[in-house]
């Protein structure tokens, strides 16, 4: 649930936001520093920050996820509205198509494969940024038992612990593989997603 909570809220975030700093070349340009600066500051450096915040409970565990899950989404989304093929806009100018119009039937079909990349670079992040959270401030979830079996020194928990992470990440990739090819495939060229 946490990495659910996490992957959605940035999920819903960076694609607006793609959106918006696509349109408007001025915020683009105001926010590029900003964006830049936070994109490489590890999300786990700012977790001392996030307790003292929102204390140690949920919040700050989604937090992270939210950190290290919004800018792969996010900078995925800019560069698939960004690299719109400017002939098939050209072309839609001559059928007559609107500004919005061109934005429904051209500029977000194309940018599609794009954001799916993202999403799922997005959605291995967060498997990582959780456990991080979880062994650093967190008194349930896999990374505190893995740390708790370290304590004990009991080898074969963390071992489970690992296999049960990965185990994870694969099942929550191949379903969110299953799900955007069932629902987005006519805008995959060649049915091409990131890492399928």
């Amino acid at each position: 649930m946490r990495v659910v909570q996490g992957f959605l809220l940035a999920t819903i975030i960076s694609i607006p936001l793609a959106i918006v700093l696509r349109a408007s070349h001025r915020m683009r340009t105001l926010s590029s520093g900003i964006i830049e600066f936070f994109r490489h500051v590890p999300p786990l450096a700012l977790l001392p920050l996030l307790i003292l915040w929102l204390g140690i409970g949920e919040s700050s565990k989604i937090a992270i996820v939210f950190l290290a899950t919004v800018y792969p989404i996010f900078l995925n989304a800019l560069m698939g509205f960004s690299e719109v093929d400017r002939k098939l806009v050209e072309m839609a100018h001559q059928y007559g198509l609107s500004k919005k119009q061109i934005f429904l039937h051209v500029t977000i079909p194309y940018a599609i494969p794009y954001i799916i990349s993202g999403l799922r670079i997005g959605l291995g992040y967060s498997w990582r940024s959780l456990i991080g959270a979880e062994m650093i401030a967190a008194s349930s979830g896999i990374g505190y038992w893995i740390l708790d079996a370290q304590t004990m020194a009991r080898s074969d928990i963390v071992i489970v612990g690992i296999i049960v992470i990965g185990l994870c990440g694969i099942i929550s990739d191949a379903l969110f593989k299953w799900i955007t090819n069932r629902m987005l495939s006519r805008y995959m060229t060649g049915g091409f997603v990131y890492g399928s």
